[in-house]
């Protein structure tokens, strides 16, 4: 009997030390898989900024000089050529463009990075859009606001000015909603509208729901979009806390186990 018990004993003490065996292993692939995806963010980050850098010192200068010759172009017709209010209007389309042009490469580069407020920088679209299609525009914040990484503030920001944009355009919407929620175990971002819904653009070319996927996908991130409670549509965007949220800087463990020390004691 007493051996019995003994064997007993050894064979629940392995089955105990496999099981945390498994759980150690899990969490070291998990944290491994974790630090990979964000050298991924980071390395992605470094090269938008590259190629905003390029695109502002020749495409948009480019651009600029093409202004500044049309410019001195019209000034040399006189003021009564027919030809001034359509150079007039081509210009203004140009300038535009020019503008929208710097938003995004601004965007691009993370000047104007959304991580620290990321309501802070959608907030404002909602508004203009409310206002020009007569359309209520309500913002909900849930949980404590935490900074996010740079690339999942980046993705999440262009994420929501998309959906915003299809909802205020295209779902004939009394009231557009944007909810964030700033989760213990993730973070949730939510655009919903009581509106027709969302379909999938088919034009060549249109950055739509495809896009936004695909954004949802580099940074980890399950995108989901679908019918509203009632009516309408729901563009879901929940991304894990690991991935979400900027980790702060933890000091070297032999200084942390040095802070547990009692001052006084060896």
């Amino acid at each position: 009997m007493f051996r019995s018990v003994i064997v007993l004993s050894l064979a629940l003490s392995c089955g105990l030390l496999a099981a945390v065996g498994a759980w150690v292993l899990y969490r070291l692939r998990l944290r491994r898989a974790t630090s990979r995806l964000r050298r991924l963010l980071q390395e992605r980050a470094s090269e938008r900024e590259r190629i905003a850098r390029t695109l502002h010192d020749t495409l948009m200068q480019s651009v600029q000089a093409l202004l500044m010759l049309f410019e001195h172009a019209r000034d040399r017709l006189p003021q009564d050529s027919p030809d001034r209010p359509l150079i007039d209007r081509t210009l203004e389309q140009a300038r535009h463009a020019l503008r929208e042009g710097r938003d995004e490469l601004t965007a691009l580069r993370g000047a104007a990075s959304p991580a620290d407020d990321l309501v802070g920088a959608i907030v404002p679209l909602g508004h203009i859009l409310g206002e020009q299609f007569s359309v209520r525009f309500d913002v909900r914040v849930e949980g404590e606001r935490r900074p996010l990484c740079r690339d999942v503030a980046q993705e999440a920001c262009f994420i929501a000015r998309e959906a915003l944009q299809n909802a205020f355009r295209h779902a004939r919407a009394n009231e557009v909603v944007l909810e964030v929620a700033y989760g213990e175990q993730a973070f949730a971002l939510r655009v919903r509208d009581d509106g027709r819904g969302i379909r999938e653009a088919a034009r060549p070319g249109h950055w739509g729901l495809a896009g936004m996927r695909e954004r949802a996908a580099a940074i980890g991130a399950l995108l989901d979009i679908g019918p509203g409670a009632g009516s309408g549509t729901v563009v879901a965007l929940t991304v894990p806390a690991d991935l979400a949220y900027e980790r702060p800087a933890r000091p070297p463990w032999w200084r942390r186990l040095a802070g547990r020390v009692p001052a006084g004691q060896p």
